[in-house]
């Protein structure tokens, strides 16, 4: 309301509006708009209020927890229902919350897939082993097959991040992708000189 007293606004008779005629040189220009007396209520106060001095809303800030569902993606907006702006004599409006991701130092996001490099030594590239990595969902134990090549994916289904669907519910979980790389030992001593030396003869 903006005060005591409420009366028509004196401006435009109650209406919210006027007619305002402007005279150019090139004629006269008339057109209807919001009274600025009342700012279109049509409704005018005797005593303002000393805090919004009369326009009924004041500005304020206030600190909005935020429930972020697992699996946003960069670029969605979520809507707060009644935290954005209000309007005089209305209701207030929706805080629009836009999402923008930040990279990570390990994990590469591709949709709901989760991308990783992993280092093997050539051993474990030869022999086969196992490896484990820290996942979001805790350590988790990846086979490492004999004669695996350097840049061999191996995919772990159900480890990625959760797909949201239209309704805002999840509808699903990604995958996590594992990219092996071999690491080539150096500054040999002579033992592991003669080892890998060993190896080359056999072939």
């Amino acid at each position: 309301m903006g005060g005591q007293g409420e009366r028509a606004c004196s401006g435009c008779n109650g209406f919210g509006r006027k007619h305002v005629t402007q005279h150019t040189p090139f004629g006269s220009i008339s057109q209807t708009m919001n009274c600025n007396d009342c700012e279109g209520s049509g409704k005018q106060v005797s005593t303002k209020c000393n805090s919004c001095n009369g326009h009924g809303v004041q500005d304020k800030e206030e600190i909005v927890d935020i429930n972020i569902p697992r699996g946003v993606v960069n670029g969605m907006t979520l809507n707060l229902q009644g935290h954005g702006n209000y309007a005089k004599g209305g209701i207030a409006g929706d805080l629009h919350v836009h999402i923008e991701e930040l990279p990570h130092d390990k994990f590469k996001r591709e949709g709901s897939d989760l991308h990783i490099e992993e280092w093997i030594s050539i051993a474990d590239a030869v022999l086969g082993g196992q490896k484990e990595i820290e996942t979001f969902y805790g350590p988790q134990q990846i086979a490492i097959l004999p004669g695996t090549e350097s840049g061999k994916t191996v995919k772990v289904h159900g480890k990625g991040l959760p797909t949201i669907g239209s309704n805002g519910q999840t509808i699903g979980v990604g995958n996590l992708v594992v990219k092996f790389n071999i690491q080539i030992p150096k500054n040999l001593n002579i033992e592991e000189t003669k080892i890998f030396e060993s190896l080359r003869n056999l072939n």
